[in-house]
């Protein structure tokens, strides 16, 4: 719907955008929108101030390429990965396509995609109704393509977009 808020940060600031042409809202800092953010999440949902425990899928434990060093690489393996199914859009240099996204952490995703994009290109990732979301292609096997948010994702954030937008 072109009603539903999006939301975008750029330069430590959030703000909520519309697709219908009505201008964007400066909601403040990153700081301070993700933890009134949080608060309200947990104060509207009481039963899921516990979040449940994740789905590790073994198949997609060891897919992070190793460009960074090894401690760091192997923190982001370790990374609590979430089975989902989620329609989004992958926005890139050969423009912007459907997608569907699996294995969500609040440091990346693996994605269904046919585009071809190779690892190190960037892209813009919209999950359900959130972001767009800067990444870059980490790994690619086959279809199948691993993304690394530039900006890690909020725990909030994860939990409404596995709550909200996951067909599982």
């Amino acid at each position: 719907m072109n009603d539903d808020p999006f939301f975008v940060s750029r330069g430590g600031e959030v703000w909520a955008c519309w697709l219908n042409g009505k201008p964007a809202i400066n909601l403040g800092s990153e700081q301070n929108f993700w933890a009134a953010a949080e608060k309200l999440f947990n104060e509207l949902n009481p039963s899921h101030a516990q979040v449940d425990k994740p789905a590790v899928n073994p198949k997609t434990a060891n897919t992070n390429v190793q460009t960074e060093p090894a401690d760091r690489a192997q923190k982001e393996r370790d990374e609590l990965r979430y089975d989902v199914t989620v329609i989004g859009k992958l926005y890139g240099s050969r423009g912007s396509r459907e997608v569907t996204i699996f294995d969500l952490s609040t440091r990346g995703c693996r994605i269904e995609d046919y585009s071809g994009a190779p690892p190190g290109s960037l892209v813009t990732i919209k999950i359900g109704a959130v972001g767009p979301i800067a990444a870059v292609v980490r790994w690619r096997r086959d279809h199948s393509m691993g993304l690394k948010f530039e900006d890690p994702l909020y725990p909030a954030v994860l939990e409404n977009i596995r709550k909200q937008y996951s067909l599982r």
